[in-house]
């Protein structure tokens, strides 16, 4: 079974890995590798009980930690084993026909520890929310004239609309936030509708 997040569209942001299984009470630890990309960590939990966590450095890109249980495992008994890991983006090729890009994020491999025969029967996994379809979130303004008289729509705190008034060169706007511009618009357009990607809570 692929363990990779990427083959099930989650690229970015923390990735959220569960695998049940059937004790055999043989079992006394979880071994796991993971890949993250450098300076990534990730934490281990058996069903609400957290059983230990690779911190991370600046080098290393994947790492393969043991995790004992705490205590005996009922034979018999069903469990599911929590992985929360860091998704630190794909690499990037600065070598001409590398293959260093393709190095995946996520479960490189896994055993338990006193029991061979024990096997994680189904995985599921979780990360951003829509992975891939994420939907968009957006605002509009308008403006219904090229004077200093002017509507918008849901603006936020956090929100500066720059504008030139009438008898200077049309309209030039920019849309503001605390981490920088977001877009802007060559000027003299009566009616300007704006659509920004991506979650920006000030604004919606």
């Amino acid at each position: 079974m692929v363990l990779y997040a990427g083959e099930y569209g989650y690229h970015t942001g923390n990735i959220l890995w569960r695998g049940h299984f059937n004790a055999s009470s043989a079992e006394t630890a979880f071994k796991v590798k993971a890949m993250g990309g450098a300076a990534f960590g990730y934490s281990v939990w058996l069903d609400a009980t957290f059983i230990g966590s690779w911190e991370g450095n600046a080098v290393r890109s994947d790492y393969e930690g043991t995790f004992k249980f705490p205590t005996k495992l009922t034979s018999g008994s069903t469990h599911i084993i929590t992985i929360l890991q860091d998704h630190m983006g794909y690499e990037e090729d600065w070598i001409v026909a590398s293959e260093t890009f393709r190095a995946p994020r996520g479960i490189l491999s896994y055993s338990f520890i006193g029991s061979s025969s024990t096997a994680i029967d189904v995985w599921k996994v979780t990360g951003n929310l829509g992975g891939e379809s994420v939907r968009d979130r957006q605002t509009v303004l308008n403006f219904t004239d090229l004077d200093d008289s002017m509507s918008t729509g849901p603006v936020g705190r956090s929100t500066k609309v720059v504008y030139m008034p009438k008898g200077k060169v049309g309209i030039s706007l920019a849309l503001m936030t605390h981490s920088g511009l977001l877009a802007y618009l060559p000027p003299a357009y009566p009616t300007l509708v704006l659509t920004f990607t991506g979650r920006f809570p000030a604004l919606f």
